[in-house]
C-alpha cells in the first residue's frame, strides 16, 4: 500500500500531513506547499460557535481511567480469519462490569483496532450480553502488533452534561510484535480514483483547532450520506504512544452534531439492539446541506503526530481517508 501525505496548519493543528487510501493502488500529485501557500476551501460563516466540545476521560494509552478498567476476555489468535474479541468494562470500586451506558451515536461502545503500521483500521460496535461482556468478530489481515481502543459514555448525575466519554486502550500481538515506522511528506492535496481531497484550517475560540476537508469528484463536490446519523467520523491515533480522539463534523449552522441518546440498562434485554446493523449506513445524500465540505472542531489529546481515519458515505458506500496530523 503506497502512502501519500498532506500538510497544513492552525492554532492547535500547526501542520497537517495526510494519507488518502481507497485502494491498494495509489496515484497522487506531490507538492512542497506549506500552510501559507496551500490552496483550498475556506470555512463558511457560522451562526453559532460550539461551547460544549466534549472532553474524554482517558486517552487510550492505558486500560484504566477514572475508576473503569478494560478487562480482555478473549483476543484474536490467528490472522486472516474471523476471530472473537471479547472484553468487559469493570468498575474498580465494585469490581462489577459496567452495564449502564449513555448511547453515543446510537451505540453503547465503539471498538477501534489499528495495526502498528497504521494500514489496518477497524471500527465496529460489539454486542453485549447479560453479564456485561462485549463481543465483536474481527478479521486481522496480517501478523504483528495491533492497538485497540474502547470509546463509551456513562450517565452523569446532577451535571450539566448528560454523559461523559471514557477512552480505554491496550495492545496485543499476533505471532510477532513487529512495529513499523511511518514517514511523512508534506502535501496540500491529492487525487485518487477520481476523488480529490483538499484540506485547510483556521482558528476558532476556546483553543480548539478547525480542520476543514473538501472532497470532490471530477470537480463536483460529493454529497455525503450518513454513518450512525452523521456525515463523517474522524478517529485520530497518535503515532507516538497511541493517544486517541474521536470527532464528528459540525452541522451547517456551525453547531455540534448531537452525540448522546437515552441511558441504556443492558441487563434489560438490550444485548443485540446496539450492535452493528445494516441500518448504520444511510446512502440518502439528498439532505446534505454542504456537499463536499466537512468542518471539524478538533482537540487532540496532546502534541505529536496522529494518524487520522476519516470515514464518509459516498454513493452509498463507506470510504476511508487517512491523514497524519502534526499537532503542536
Amino acid at each position: 500500500m503506497n502512502k501519500t501525505f498532506l500538510s497544513l496548519s492552525s492554532a492547535s493543528l500547526i501542520a497537517i500531513s495526510s494519507l488518502f487510501s481507497l485502494s491498494a493502488a495509489s496515484a497522487a500529485t506531490t507538492s512542497n506547499n506549506t500552510y501559507e501557500n496551500c490552496p483550498g476551501p475556506q470555512m463558511p460563516a457560522m451562526a453559532a460557535m460550539p461551547k460544549n466540545h466534549p472532553h474524554a476521560f482517558g486517552d487510550g494509552t492505558t486500560p484504566s481511567a477514572i475508576g473503569y478498567t478494560l478487562n480482555v476476555v478473549t483476543l484474536p489468535q490467528v490472522s486472516g480469519k474471523t476471530e472473537k474479541f471479547s472484553f468487559k468494562i469493570v468498575q474498580v470500586s465494585s469490581k462489577k462490569p459496567l452495564q449502564t451506558f449513555t448511547s453515543d451515536m446510537g451505540k453503547l461502545l465503539h471498538l477501534i483496532i489499528v495495526s502498528s503500521d497504521y494500514n489496518t483500521y477497524i471500527h465496529v460496535h460489539p454486542s453485549i450480553d447479560a453479564n456485561g461482556v462485549f463481543t465483536a468478530y474481527v478479521t486481522l489481515p496480517h501478523n504483528g502488533t495491533y492497538h485497540y481502543f474502547t470509546d463509551f459514555s456513562f450517565p452523569l448525575i446532577k451535571q450539566m452534561q448528560p454523559a461523559q466519554q471514557v477512552v480505554l486502550g491496550g495492545s496485543f500481538s499476533l505471532a510477532t510484535s513487529t512495529n513499523f515506522q511511518t514517514s511523512v511528506k508534506p502535501l496540500c492535496s491529492l487525487t485518487e480514483q477520481g476523488y480529490h481531497l483538499a484540506l485547510s484550517t483556521t482558528t476558532v475560540p476556546f483553543g480548539h483547532g478547525m480542520l476543514m476537508v473538501n472532497i470532490d469528484k471530477n470537480g463536483t463536490p460529493v454529497a455525503f450520506g450518513t454513518l450512525l446519523g452523521v456525515r463523517a467520523h474522524m478517529v485520530i491515533v497518535s503515532l507516538q504512544g497511541q493517544r486517541y480522539g474521536h470527532f464528528h463534523p459540525l452541522l451547517a449552522d456551525g453547531s455540534m452534531s448531537p452525540m448522546w441518546g437515552p441511558v441504556v440498562d443492558t441487563t434489560k434485554s438490550y444485548a443485540k439492539t446496539y450492535a452493528d446493523s445494516g441500518l448504520d449506513i444511510n446512502p440518502d445524500s439528498s439532505h446534505d446541506d454542504t456537499p463536499g465540505m466537512l468542518d471539524f472542531m478538533t482537540e487532540p489529546p496532546g502534541p505529536g503526530l496522529y494518524m487520522s481515519y476519516l470515514q464518509v458515505v459516498i454513493d452509498g458506500k463507506l470510504h476511508t481517508f487517512n491523514f497524519v496530523l502534526n499537532c503542536k
